[in-house]
């Protein structure tokens, strides 16, 4: 593709504007999140690259070019790990989207796709609740009422199937 070509713009509104809301369904949350990733990418790309935003084509979102991207989000930004890798997987959707709309980009795909994710350095631990506390919650329904009944046998139903507010 030539220096100005218009069709990395084209493709981010197509994709913005009418493959994740109406083809993929996707939440405006996860829209706005794949957004901002995509308006990072350029901006980073206009300031740390020094390529004016008209001019950035394909040709300029190399693997490196994420990367060096994705080690600005932690290094400059102070962006969590978490975070990088939300970043790291819209621009990874996007280049597969718009590989499949051009296919001298899927070799630039591919080698965005070795690109790996990075792990966090903690794991989040999980405070469960002692049994004390659980058998003061199950025993609160009164058992000799009909109504109490059932709630205690929905909340021994919930805890025996760790169900999720979710």
């Amino acid at each position: 593709m030539k220096a100005g070509d218009a069709a990395l713009f084209t493709l981010i509104h197509d994709y913005l504007k009418i493959y994740l809301p109406r083809q993929h369904n996707v939440s405006p949350n996860t829209l706005r999140s794949y957004q901002k990733a995509l308006e990072e990418l350029l901006d980073y790309m206009k300031e740390q690259e020094q390529i004016p935003l008209g001019s950035i084509t394909f040709e300029h979102l190399t693997a490196n070019t994420a990367f060096m991207f994705l080690e600005y989000l932690e290094a400059e930004q102070n962006c969590s790990i978490l975070t990088r890798n939300a970043r790291f997987a819209a621009i990874r959707a996007f280049m597969d989207y718009a590989a499949d709309h051009d296919m001298v980009l899927v070799a630039n795909l591919n080698k965005l796709k070795k690109v790996p994710f990075k792990k966090p350095d903690y794991t989040a631990g999980v405070d469960y609740m002692s049994m004390t506390a659980i058998t003061a919650i199950i025993e609160q329904p009164d058992a000799n009422t009909p109504k109490g009944l059932r709630d205690r046998f929905f909340m021994i139903l919930l805890y025996d199937t760790g169900a999720r507010v979710q």
